[in-house]
Order: C-alpha cells, then sequence, then structure tokens
C-alpha cells in the first residue's frame, strides 16, 4: 500500500492532507502499477433468475440469456484478456440437495474484453444440469 506523505520533513499533516491521501489509496489513484494488480477489477452480486443486480462495482450489467447462461459486462472495457474470474452462488434451499454447484466461464468463444459469459450448473447423481440461483456471486482480478 501506499505511504501517507507529508509536504514538509517533519512537519505534521494536516486533515486536509490526510483526507487528500485517504482517498488517493480509497479510488486507487496513488496506488502503483504492481499494487493495482493485485486490486479487485469488478465484482458484481446478482440474481441468476432474471439478471438483476444486487450490488457491483465495475459491471454494467447482467443479461440472462437463458437458464443458467450469462453475459456479464463490464461498465469499462478490460484493457487485456488476462484477467482472472472468481464465483459462487446458490439460494436454493433443499434439504436433500447433495449437487455440487459451479460456475464456469464459456470457453466455446473467444475470451472478450468488453465481456463474460458464464455458466451456473449443478452436478448430482443425475447428472449435470443448468440452473438460475438467487445468488451468484463473481469476482475479477486483472485485465487492466
Amino acid at each position: 500500500m501506499a505511504i501517507i506523505t507529508r509536504t514538509a520533513k517533519g512537519s505534521a499533516l494536516t486533515f486536509a492532507e490526510m483526507d487528500a491521501n485517504l482517498n488517493g489509496l480509497a479510488d486507487g489513484t496513488n496506488l502503483t502499477a504492481s499494487q493495482k494488480k493485485k486490486e479487485c477489477t469488478a465484482w458484481v452480486v446478482f440474481d441468476g433468475r432474471n439478471g438483476a443486480i444486487y450490488s457491483s462495482y465495475g459491471i454494467g450489467y447482467v443479461t440472462r440469456n437463458s437458464l443458467g447462461f450469462y453475459n456479464i459486462v463490464f461498465s469499462t472495457p478490460m484493457t487485456t484478456l488476462n484477467y482472472a474470474l472468481v464465483g459462487s452462488g446458490g439460494g436454493i434451499t433443499n434439504s436433500v440437495d447433495l449437487s455440487v454447484r459451479a460456475i464456469q466461464e464459456v470457453t466455446d468463444t473467444p475470451r472478450r474484453l468488453d465481456l463474460v459469459q458464464i455458466t451456473t450448473r449443478a452436478t448430482n447423481s443425475g447428472g449435470q444440469s443448468l440452473e438460475d440461483w438467487p445468488y451468484v456471486s463473481l469476482v475479477f482480478f486483472g485485465g487492466k
């Protein structure tokens, strides 16, 4: 992380200087390129049944294409395809459901800078099936 700087050697920081430094840390303007790579680029929590966003950062919108298949559109396109995606989801309540739930990036199309396509599915004794979950959470690192 960046260190809060002083205007002159040995002088005390004013509240205005502290605010300016802390705001720079909060919005990323005082971070080095190496530090920015470690910051979350975008995240979203949405309702998989309709694509409605509960909360997000760096995400423009979510489109539900069909059962368990979504486009996640970045508010500002990535500048490189080298980004990581981590996800989780659920909210389906069934006490006898022993399925393993997985979020998977769609890989039969080339990766894009403006959006990512994902599927949400369950694997259980009956095989794999696409599902819409009430809560889908995604976090993106890199790409900038």
